[in-house]
């Protein structure tokens, strides 16, 4: 879905896609990479003006944060 979107250029998608890679490495406990991806996605939302794409933007926001006090907790730099 990442390759597909990205060689449409289709940035909806790509956001879709992204925070989706971001949940299934969060599920995993893979937080470096999570958070890698919901900052992709959240760089894309945030030039979003659509409501329902600035409400995926809130939520993947507020996972960038969650996840960067685990990784601190663990003593990972960010």
């Amino acid at each position: 879905a990442l390759s597909l979107s990205d060689s449409l250029n289709h940035q909806q998608s790509k956001a879709i896609a992204l925070n989706s890679l971001g949940n299934i490495n969060f599920l995993l406990h893979n937080y470096h990479k999570a958070l890698y991806y919901f900052e992709q996605s959240l760089q894309i939302e945030s030039n979003a003006t659509n409501t329902r794409w600035l409400a995926i933007n809130s939520t993947t926001f507020e996972m960038c944060i969650w996840l960067s006090a685990i990784m601190q907790r663990q003593g990972n730099i960010i």
